[in-house]
């Protein structure tokens, strides 16, 4: 569930990056660089800093690919290896910013749900080569395709939900103060990015034309329903108000005269992926 991580290193994490004969760093003028299996270890000299970055899960995968499922079971093992592969301490990790979201495979090619999305938090979403995006000051929502990103896992419509937070502030509303990375292992926290993620799913508004019940739709439900579900007319209405209001109202007329499937199958799929993800949260809890 979390993914990409960008963190301060501290205490003796910092000695033991600094001769760590894994770490092969290149020289910068202002920094030395080394990548190691999904992370960005960076060291600053003057004053003396470091940073790591990237993700999490790819690191637990030996660099390979996020694709898959990545438990809170996984994240523990995750930190072990941090420590015994680079000498880097959870708890001298310094959480500045930090990504979540969930790898879900459909049983349909990933890019129709991806292109039949309208609305994501209420917003018209930007769309990317592999996907769409929201973008706000403090965080970022994004929906692609990890089929589509990795060749291994082409064919396997896994479609991929994410938050990336990238103020502190949002981060600790959404979820707790979080001051370094080993406290992301407290199972609350877990829990609470779940929810997250299950909320945001529910936000998501499908327009799919093709489950609209057209033989039903009145003339003038269907007037409102094709000039406000578009997005260029959505895009050239100035009255804000106007816009939300005529937005719900074509929303309405859709939820009216379709089943809405592909919300729905994506909310349970989303909700069992969870379950999987903390399935070992009781164990963990009790030993």
């Amino acid at each position: 569930m979390i993914d990409g991580i960008n963190c301060r290193v501290h205490g003796k994490s910092l000695q033991n990056i600094m001769h760590c004969d894994k770490l092969q760093f290149k020289e910068y003028p202002n920094r030395s660089e080394a990548k190691y299996k999904g992370l960005i270890i960076t060291v600053y000299s003057e004053p003396l800093q470091a940073y790591v970055r990237g993700s999490i899960h790819k690191f637990k995968n030996e660099g390979r690919h996020n694709a898959d499922l990545f438990t809170y079971q996984d994240f523990r093992l995750a930190l072990t290896k941090l420590e015994e592969e680079l000498g880097i301490y959870g708890s001298e990790l310094e959480v500045r910013r930090f990504e979540i979201g969930v790898n879900v495979p459909l049983n349909y090619p990933e890019w129709q749900c991806i292109n039949t999305i309208a609305l994501i938090n209420n917003r018209m979403p930007t769309k990317k080569s592999n996907g769409l995006s929201v973008e706000y000051q403090q965080y970022s929502i994004k929906i692609y395709s990890k089929s589509k990103q990795y060749s291994e896992f082409k064919g396997k419509n896994i479609i991929r939900i994410e938050i990336a937070y990238s103020r502190k502030d949002k981060l600790t509303k959404d979820l707790c103060k979080i001051s370094t990375l080993d406290e992301v292992l407290e199972v609350s926290v877990w829990r609470k990015m779940a929810d997250v993620l299950k909320g945001l799913v529910c936000k998501i508004v499908f327009f799919d034309y093709s489950e609209i019940k057209k033989e039903r739709l009145e003339v003038k439900e269907a007037l409102i329903f094709y000039e406000w579900s578009n997005p260029v007319r959505i895009l050239q209405e100035p009255d804000k108000s106007r816009k939300c209001r005529m937005k719900k109202r074509a929303y309405d007329i859709y939820l009216k005269y379709s089943e809405n499937s592909k919300a729905k199958d994506l909310l349970r799929r989303v909700d069992n992926t969870l379950i999987e993800i903390l399935k070992f949260e009781t164990a963990v809890a009790t030993n």
